[in-house]
């Protein structure tokens, strides 16, 4: 429990007034509900003007503490929603069994984000008690979307408390779902599942059918689901022997990359021990999985790493362009000075185009210089193109200098006069390419 929130936050929304309605809704709950609340306790949050306004502060945490259910009552009754530390206080403060009835008062709250996290809590908190009659609830939902996240976030529940059950409902009900919705749902259940069982969840994942498209990515999605939640909870050990007993095939391959790329998510460090220690055994998606999530936390640090690569490795083109892609999206000052360390080449053309297309809004000429470095043609026509599209537009002086002074061909000239803008770019930097 938070006080310090609450006693820093001496109002509460409505003041003595809040306070007159939690100790009143608190008597009237007392009187058929397990919660007790002594005389004192309710004489003294009606003496503010005798008492000061510490004791106020001091009777709303005994009162969130005493009785959530009365306070989000209170809140309701107010129509005052103005401090929502308070009525998250509330929220947590919540049993299982009381989630029902605090629905009908989330309900009455301002439509908006916080009132919709709200709800699928409450729901998630219900399918402690009774999953069945959380998922009947939503047909109260109005919002497609909000009714899917608390559908999602139920089933995630009840595959925590009784996967079984779960599985069985969605089985029973899945000629009602789309193949999309089936997957999320399963998918959800799974995610529960693996949490407290994760073997449990492993061998279910395992079992479920391959024949068409659809049922082989459910069961791919599942087995990810698995071993993201074994990586999260640092259980390195098991997910690498679940997997390694899988049949060899598709499916192993595909856990194996998504372990990796969790894995790098946390430590791609070890990860990258690890993939060294396979040697040639190392899969070759496995690469890109890493490089996909290290790169996206640490391009430095994996650039680094690509670089003690053998430059004939086969993935390097891929790796690289992996990096760009994501290197770009923070840096492009870094991952220009990088790439320019690489000899042109076909295999890295595609990571030029991502660096030329990110930064030809903020300097088109230094993109024209990247874009002329392409070794393939039909890629380097079209970077060129886009790119005096976008010059055009911000520098017609520059370009037009440019045009006069390029060592291209008339025909190539006139393409990039008539180049008609595209799509826009993003990014910045003032690197060229030497």
């Amino acid at each position: 429990m938070n006080t310090k929130i609450l006693l820093i936050s001496t109002t509460w929304a409505f003041s003595l007034g809040g306070a007159y309605w939690v100790g009143t809704s608190i008597a009237e709950r007392s009187a058929s509900g397990p919660v007790e609340v002594t005389s004192k306790q309710q004489s003294t949050l009606e003496k503010r003007s005798v008492t000061g306004e510490a004791v106020v502060e001091k009777e709303a945490v005994e009162a969130v503490e005493a009785d959530p259910l009365a306070v989000l009552e209170a809140l309701t009754e107010t129509s005052d929603f103005s401090s929502w530390e308070q009525i998250e206080e509330a929220m947590a403060n919540l049993r299982p069994y009381e989630a029902k009835e605090a629905l009908t008062f989330v309900s009455s709250f301002p439509p908006g984000a916080k009132r919709d996290e709200m709800v699928v809590s409450l729901l998630e908190k219900w399918a402690e008690l009774d999953p069945l009659g959380a998922m009947d609830y939503l047909t109260n939902i109005e919002s497609m979307r909000l009714r899917d996240d608390a559908a999602e976030a139920i089933l995630e529940q009840w595959g925590r408390s009784n996967p079984v059950e779960a599985i069985s409902w969605i089985d029973a009900n899945a000629d009602s779902m789309t193949g999309r919705v089936y997957s999320n749902r399963m998918l959800s259940v799974i995610a529960g599942y693996a949490e407290v069982d994760p073997q449990g969840a492993f061998n279910y994942s395992s079992s479920l059918p391959e024949d068409t498209s659809t049922q082989r990515n459910v069961k791919s999605r599942a087995l990810g689901e698995v071993v993201r939640s074994l990586v999260e909870s640092d259980q390195i050990g098991e997910a690498v022997s679940l997997i390694s007993g899988m049949e060899p095939g598709n499916m192993q391959t595909e856990a194996f990359s998504e372990f990796i790329e969790e894995w790098a998510r946390y430590d791609p460090t070890a990860a990258v021990e690890y993939l060294g220690m396979l040697g040639e055994d190392a899969a070759a998606d496995a690469k890109q999985s890493l490089m996909r999530s290290w790169a996206e936390y640490d391009p430095v640090a994996a650039a680094e790493w690509l670089s003690t690569l053998p430059a004939d490795d086969p993935e390097m083109g891929s790796l690289v362009n992996n990096l760009i892609g994501r290197w770009t999206r923070y840096d492009l000052e870094a991952s220009a000075a990088w790439l320019n360390q690489i000899p042109p080449s076909p295999e890295i053309d595609r990571a030029v185009a991502i660096y030329t297309y990110r930064s030809a809004q903020e300097d088109p000429a230094g993109a024209m210089s990247w874009a002329e470095s392409v070794t393939r043609d039909n890629i380097r026509d079209r970077l060129m193109t886009r790119v005096a599209s976008e010059w055009k537009q911000q520098d017609p002086d520059g370009f037009q200098s440019y045009i006069e002074t390029a060592e291209i061909s008339d025909e190539q000239k006139t393409q990039l006069q008539e180049a008609q803008p595209g799509r826009g770019f993003g990014g910045r930097g003032n690197w060229r390419r030497d």
